[in-house]
């Protein structure tokens, strides 16, 4: 799932690719014959468990059939930028984000596991709900 977070024209997208459910796991597990982690863990599972397609394109996630809201991390949750996964050009940058040792999220290649750094987030995150 992508979603654009700025004006047309401007790179200010961000790639979601994996969410831990906390709500309507039973509609999830009704899209995808699955339990726990192989629900969400990757971006086809997850598009396939929320409804996702492209009927959905250009949709604003402040209304129905999916929207976005903001969550606070919980207690011993912090937040980790690691290099992209699968990319050739600029791998020095930190831009993969994700909630450090969750298990909904895909591991990164060996090579680049240890290059990663914590940050402070004070903005709570965006988590999908239903």
């Amino acid at each position: 799932m992508n979603i654009t977070a700025g004006v047309e024209g401007y790179g200010a997208g961000a790639l979601i690719r994996a969410v831990e459910p906390i709500d309507g796991i039973d509609v999830l597990q009704s899209r995808r014959a699955k339990n726990a982690v192989e629900l969400t863990n990757g971006p086809a599972k997850l598009c396939q468990a929320l409804g996702i397609d492209m009927s959905l394109y250009g949709h604003g996630f402040t209304s129905s059939p999916l929207v976005l809201r903001y969550a606070a991390l919980r207690r011993g949750e912090r937040i980790v930028r690691t290099p992209r996964v699968g990319i050739t050009k600029a791998t020095e940058r930190l831009r993969r984000f994700v909630i450090a040792n969750n298990p909904y999220v895909s591991k990164a290649p060996r090579s680049i596991r240890n290059r990663g750094e914590s940050i402070v987030v004070k903005l709570p995150m965006v988590l999908p709900a239903r």
